[in-house]
């Protein structure tokens, strides 16, 4: 690959990442603005009967999930024929997945001593047939680094997702109002796929060879990750109310957000940008180490952050009736800190082909975190399970940069090199954000305040160590670079 293709890469996946980063954070401030909406009109039990609901759901999808549209970008000579076997997989993967959601309902029901749950698996079982049969062309998107037309595609979907939803809760008030919305997202997003790209699917099952010598492995990873994810709320469902579910579903949410706000986007962008580096491991090397301390130098702050103000951030956003979530949410949100990097990794691994590492590390992950909890769940119920969340995340991510190094080559040291500044500009914020005084104007003014005493103190810290380190290329100059540019126009 000549330096100048190089550079046009690096280009298309920076403005990739852009549109990407822009699509989740739109619909995250759409989907946050539902929450902090419905959180008002419904109960904790609502959204913990839901979240039932589609804990099933997504346990049946795993079995069958073989990362079709993964494959479909792994594979840089993809044919039509690949999009149509896919789509036609894909079909009979939605088909067998709501017959088996059909008959397990009533068992669903007993094991989280919830009889409302099964009408409600029984309704969802047709929507997710709709879903499969959304235009598989869209993936060309992503493929092609065309994130504009898929934030095109998923904002038009998510606002109007979102006017269903919020309609439905205030007619309704109960957790049926969160079913509809469910019922209009799918429908909206299947009608403007075939709105907003011309391909037209057809049955055909000519490339299931090809798909599957990859997607094998893609299914025991998403059988894997499935663990990893959700044993946490398989566990909290079988111990406790819908109202438990509902306070730790949410804290979950609000917990992932940081990480998850830049790590799914830039997901999307760096399988098909390393995909193409996967031939040139320097490249592909430097290319992982930009990346990892451009997203550590945010995550971090934002999840240690999110935990110093947790309960403040829950009264201004949910009201008190949410106020037993905050335990939770500032476990799970150093979990997620913890866990910095780990999207990152499976990025690479499966763009450079080895679908069979992400897979590894999905079942490492669910099995440390099942190790740990079983033992404390008794005790310590709930806050065991968000505890053990944050401590089998510590454990995995030695593992997973293990793995990255095997892959790229890279050193312990060239990886730490990327994540010590954050870190020790972390601990400054922890101490400045923990010395703002209460302030008697309220719980706005208390939150406003040590949000701005973490970033200052944060960024000030930042800027100090990279300067002090010899101003190297990194997270730090990537920003100040954009600042620039923002001044000058």
């Amino acid at each position: 690959m000549s330096e100048s293709s190089d550079s046009g890469l690096r280009g298309a996946v920076l403005k990739g990442a852009a549109w990407s980063v822009g699509l989740r954070w739109g619909t995250r401030l759409i989907g946050l603005a539902s929450t902090v909406i419905l959180a008002r009109l419904l109960t904790p039990a609502d959204f913990g009967l839901v979240a039932m609901a589609m804990l099933v759901v997504g346990f049946v999808d795993a079995w069958l999930s073989f990362g079709l549209d993964t494959a479909l970008i792994q594979n840089q000579s993809a044919t039509r024929q690949h999009y149509d076997t896919a789509w036609t997989i894909r079909i009979i993967q939605s088909l067998v997945v709501a017959g088996a959601i059909a008959a397990i309902a009533p068992l669903a029901a007993a094991y989280f001593r919830e009889p409302r749950v099964m009408p409600v698996l029984w309704v969802l079982c047709p929507v997710l047939v709709l879903g499969a049969l959304s235009n598989i062309g869209v993936v060309g998107f992503r493929k092609e680094l065309a994130f504009h037309k898929e934030f095109r595609l998923q904002i038009a979907a998510r606002l109007l997702g979102f006017f269903i939803t919020v309609g439905a809760a205030l007619w309704l008030r109960n957790y049926w109002a969160l079913v509809i919305g469910l019922i209009g997202s799918y429908s909206v997003t299947c009608a403007l796929s075939y709105a907003m790209h011309p391909f037209r699917p057809r049955l055909s099952l000519a490339r299931v060879r090809d798909l599957w010598s990859y997607s094998q492995w893609m299914l025991v990873r998403s059988i894997g990750h499935f663990a990893e994810m959700r044993a946490d709320e398989v566990i909290v469902g079988g111990l406790g109310s819908a109202r438990q579910m509902g306070l730790y579903s949410i804290a979950s949410e609000l917990g992932r957000l940081p990480g998850s706000e830049i790590g799914a986007p830039l997901n999307q962008v760096l399988v098909p940008g390393f995909a193409k580096l996967q031939h040139h491991a320097d490249r592909l090397a430097a290319a992982y180490l930009n990346v990892l301390g451009t997203v550590s130098a945010v995550t971090l702050p934002a999840s240690i952050g999110l935990a110093l103000v947790a309960r403040e951030a829950v009264q201004v956003l949910m009201g008190r009736q949410w106020l037993d979530a905050v335990p939770l949410l500032v476990l799970l949100a150093i979990s997620n800190a913890v866990r910095v990097g780990q999207s990152l990794s499976v990025s690479l691994f499966l763009s450079t082909g080895r679908p069979r590492m992400a897979a590894v590390f999905s079942w490492l992950s669910a099995a440390l975190f099942v190790g740990i909890t079983l033992p404390i769940v008794g005790e310590h119920g709930v806050r065991g399970v968000a505890a053990a969340h944050a401590i089998s995340g510590a454990i995995l991510m030695a593992f997973v940069y293990a793995g990255v190094s095997r892959v790229s080559g890279l050193t312990a040291r060239g990886i730490l090199g990327q994540l010590w500044r954050p870190i020790v500009a972390c601990a400054v914020m922890a101490l400045a954000v923990a010395s703002v005084p209460g302030a008697n104007a309220g719980v706005l003014v208390d939150l406003i305040l040590k949000v701005a005493a973490g970033a200052l103190s944060y960024s000030g810290t930042l800027l100090l160590l990279w300067r002090l380190a010899g101003s190297p290329d990194g997270a730090e100059r990537f920003f100040i670079g954009r600042l620039h540019g923002l001044l000058k126009r």
